[in-house]
């Protein structure tokens, strides 16, 4: 289904977000971590849906996800991330030279210096 036939059912501002709180954003770059399918997080548990079930990524994943594209709303995101303590440090690490890097097809190095600019953002004194 072409992303803005999902979000006129399902984005910011459909029936369904007026309705339930609840919306679907078309992402074009990302990037997740080899190993991310058997880490997803279910979300909203509790929910009395019988027929849905919404998972998405954890929070290290999506801080993965995030690095390729750089942009500052994907820094900020990571920053709160980071700082609301749902990342750890050497996990993020680990996690991005074992699952991501290993896959990525261009600008490694570029892409490694992006990962020390953000842990020096979100752990100056580590």
């Amino acid at each position: 289904m072409p992303a803005d036939d999902v979000e006129s059912l399902a984005g910011l501002g459909s029936p369904l977000h007026r309705k339930y709180r609840l919306y679907m954003q078309h992402v074009t770059i990302a990037t997740p971590p080899a190993e991310y399918a058997s880490r997803l997080v279910r979300m909203f548990p509790s929910a009395p849906w019988q027929r849905l079930s919404l998972f998405g990524l954890n929070a290290t994943d999506i801080a993965l996800s995030k690095l390729e594209r750089n942009s500052e709303r994907d820094r900020e995101d990571f920053l709160r991330l980071a700082r609301a303590g749902h990342i750890d440090r050497q996990v993020l690490k680990d996690r991005y030279f074992e699952e991501l890097q290993p896959y990525l097809l261009s600008r490694v190095p570029w892409h490694d210096k992006t990962l020390e600019l953000w842990l020096e953002m979100a752990w100056p004194s580590a």
